[in-house]
């Protein structure tokens, strides 16, 4: 909480003086950076010893299933970040964007140990993952209301994050 209230005091303060943004910018985008990095360190770490001859062994067989499907998030990111200067078009960034936000929700759907759970976990997933890449069409497409849709995606996706908490909950 303390986070985001100083990455809004910075952005805030850039905003009114404008001599300090060159110092006040950068402090803004370590912390989105950092923020996203969080999500992504489980796989990106999982992925390195996946990557390593002597850490795959380190690996048990659904780490390295979790791994590679969070690995292909990170590919589809790292190909949207990589379109960018190609097109000129900002899909390609919203789209990398989308990949870092189902990236953690899928690992952690992937690596569940309860059969069931697990089932739940990918299909809600896929369903968002789905979801996320017709609003992306609608918004290449320049549709209006598809902002709107994009918002009520970020709120499903935070809801996505509780359910495998609500899940173990539900199944006491």
């Amino acid at each position: 909480m303390a986070g985001w209230l100083l990455y809004r005091i910075a952005g805030r303060l850039a905003e009114l003086h404008p001599v300090w943004s060159p110092w006040l910018k950068p402090l803004v985008w370590t912390y989105v950076l950092m923020v996203f990095v969080t999500f992504m360190a489980s796989p990106l770490f999982q992925l390195l010893l996946l990557l390593h001859p002597e850490g795959r062994r380190a690996l048990s067989p659904r780490e390295r299933t979790a791994t590679v499907a969070g690995s292909a998030c990170l590919a589809v990111g790292a190909l949207g970040i990589a379109s960018y200067p190609i097109t000129g078009h900002a899909i390609g960034l919203l789209a990398a964007f989308q990949a870092a936000l189902i990236c953690a929700p899928l690992y952690s759907a992937v690596e569940e140990a309860d059969r069931r759970r697990r089932t739940v976990l990918v299909i809600a997933v896929l369903c968002y993952a789905a979801f996320a890449a017709l609003v992306l069409v609608l918004i290449w497409r320049e549709w209006q209301p598809s902002v709107k849709l994009w918002l009520y995606g970020f709120y499903s996706w935070l809801a996505l994050l509780f359910l495998p908490a609500f899940l173990k909950r539900v199944a006491r």
